[in-house]
């Protein structure tokens, strides 16, 4: 099924309401789709690609322009226990500056995995590189670290870890979505087909909202 086709799908399926859109989100994103064998994998883009029937397995591990099987660590169903373990681990080396920039640092590499593997290929302004805001988040959560350690109390060191990643954010998202905001979103009518014009409205709205939360 073309990414098209699912749009035109999701667009049918719109007038059911906000909760069976959650429901499906959750199914796709359901921590227990990380266990999928590769037999399984197989198995549900087989079923997916010949008989144009939509799951929700190949829906958390396939890519939906490219089609390419998404790496684990990239998949949007591992990003529950993935920053699970990632904040448990903070929590515990909370006191250590060199576990706090080591984990920073594996923390937006777990990022930038997630954020390439789920990119907009199929549009060609949202193709950015994600070096750029791969470094400056990097550089931005550690030296937060490195200011705020230096700064506060070491009771307080506990708040380092939060504080640096919100900071990597502020940095990370709207660079990483800058072709949206240089170029524009992709304006689409009811049935989700791609019309000749782009909002850059649009897109400053979604990339602050995103910042912001």
């Amino acid at each position: 099924m073309s990414l098209q086709a699912q749009k035109r799908r999701l667009a049918d399926d719109a007038s059911a309401g906000f909760v069976s859109r959650l429901w499906h989100f959750g199914a796709v994103t359901n921590p227990l789709n990380c266990l999928a064998t590769a037999e399984e994998l197989d198995a549900a883009e087989a079923a997916y690609v010949d008989d144009q029937s939509v799951t929700t397995l190949y829906e958390s591990a396939f890519h939906p322009d490219t089609g390419d099987r998404i790496p684990l660590v990239g998949r949007m169903c591992f990003q529950a226990p993935g920053c699970a373990i990632l904040a448990a681990c903070m929590l515990v080396w909370h006191r250590s500056l060199p576990g706090t920039l080591f984990l920073q640092w594996v923390n937006q590499s777990f990022m930038a995995v997630c954020n390439y593997s789920n990119r907009n290929a199929a549009d060609e302004a949202e193709r950015d590189d994600v070096l750029a805001p791969y470094l400056g988040a990097t550089f931005g959560s550690m030296a937060t670290a490195v200011a705020l350690k230096r700064s506060l109390p070491a009771r307080w060191s506990v708040l380092v870890p939060a504080a640096s990643i919100s900071v990597a954010s502020l940095v990370n998202v709207p660079s990483m979505r800058s072709g949206e905001l240089r170029h524009g979103l992709v304006v689409e009518d009811a049935r989700g087909d791609a019309l000749e014009a782009r909002s850059r409205a649009a897109a400053a709205f979604a990339v602050s909202a995103v910042t912001a939360s």
